[in-house]
């Protein structure tokens, strides 16, 4: 009898311990089972969330497309094209310009667009205009102070001074490890001048050091900001 207490004592005591186990397991069972329920519950938030997020994009998105929809070509001001207006693309303001062939239907009486030139050369005290159709004449005298105060015509060097309508923003190097660069037209309008004027001198023209500063700052967007297109169509006399 002695033997079967002890051996149901035994028992007993291992019974207890699995008891505990199995209830140590159970809880933890139900702590798991409170944690998805919550991670559930903040996944089910989430997507609603998301939901709400997603639909907000759609009828955004719907009201974009509707306004692009309707959006002219060109804005209110002045025609001008809405990537130059926004962005400032210059290449997009010449396209415009192009379009339009303003170069090429001169006003009366020799009066001319300052988009038509190019470049203005000083020669000691006289100032000539090259033209986009790749002609050049002398500029008089009561013209070049207003043209060389207008912001679209930068200073590259002592002898030349050029229109940034027609350039690229990236210098061409001139020599290796030097610091004087060429300003890059815009490949017509370079075919242009090559075909009626001395290429080896247009480079000279185009070459830039200590004034390249003028050059690259013009190119900053909050200074292209300030850039007024209607500048382009300030007009001047031309012999």
């Amino acid at each position: 009898m002695i033997d079967l207490k002890e051996q149901l004592i035994t028992e007993n005591t291992d019974l207890l311990v699995r008891k505990q186990a199995v209830k140590s397991q159970y809880y933890k069972l139900i702590a798991n089972i409170h944690e998805h329920d919550q991670a559930a519950q903040q996944l089910r938030i989430e997507n609603k969330e998301l939901s709400f997020e997603v639909e907000q994009l759609r009828e955004k998105t719907e009201k974009l497309e509707d306004q692009v929809t309707e959006m002219p070509l060109h804005s209110g001001r002045d025609e001008l094209p809405l990537l130059w207006l926004e962005e400032r693309s210059v290449d997009v303001l010449l396209q415009y310009i192009c379009e339009r062939n303003f170069w090429k239907n001169p006003l009366p009486d020799h009066t001319r667009f300052v988009l038509e030139l190019i470049i203005i050369e000083r020669v000691e005290t006289v100032y000539f205009g090259i033209y986009a159709n790749g002609k050049k004449w002398l500029l008089p005298n009561e013209a070049v102070e207003a043209l060389l105060n207008n912001p679209w015509i930068v200073k590259l060097n002592n002898k030349a001074f050029v229109n940034m309508l027609y350039c690229k923003k990236n210098m061409l190097p001139v020599i290796k490890g030097s610091k004087i660069k060429r300003v890059e037209l815009i490949s017509f309008f370079r075919t242009q001048l090559d075909e009626n004027l001395d290429t080896k001198h247009i480079d000279e023209l185009l070459e830039t050091e200590r004034l390249r500063p003028n050059f690259e700052k013009f190119w900053e967007y909050d200074r292209l900001l300030k850039m007024d297109a209607s500048r382009l169509y300030d007009t001047f006399r031309s012999d």
